[in-house]
């Protein structure tokens, strides 16, 4: 099953590189947009949360595992500080769940096993 950034990527014709760059742009706050530039180049650590949330939702095969991201992208220590929380200059954690859902299923995935040995649908009888 493919990944959220394979789906991407064939989608938008983009390489593994462009696909996390253009997530972040995306997904930013529209005001934060303007405001990101100036903060790149004096402090390229500022985003590293936002960075580490998009790397994780990259190799997502479900929505489920977009939310689990989320949600812990909001618990992460990286994740701090008066202009992310209050101006919100950082992604939006439903910004990023709306683009996941244009690509991903919501569900769990399926886990492929082979029968047991010890199931009886899977044995043959002999007389």
């Amino acid at each position: 099953m493919p990944t959220l950034r394979e789906r991407y990527c064939e989608k938008h014709q983009c390489t593994k590189e462009q696909f996390a760059r253009q997530v972040f742009w995306k997904c930013l706050y529209p005001h934060a947009r303007l405001v990101a530039p100036f903060i790149i180049p004096f402090s390229y650590d500022f985003f590293a949360a936002d960075r580490s949330l998009i790397n994780s939702v990259a190799d997502a095969l479900t929505m489920k595992r977009v939310r689990e991201d989320v949600r812990d992208y909001f618990w992460d220590s990286e994740n701090r500080g008066w202009l992310r929380q209050s101006l919100n200059i950082r992604i939006s954690g439903q910004r990023v769940k709306n683009l996941c859902k244009e690509y991903l299923p919501e569900g769990e995935t399926p886990i492929p096993f082979p029968p047991h040995a010890h199931d009886p649908k899977s044995r043959t009888v002999k007389d």
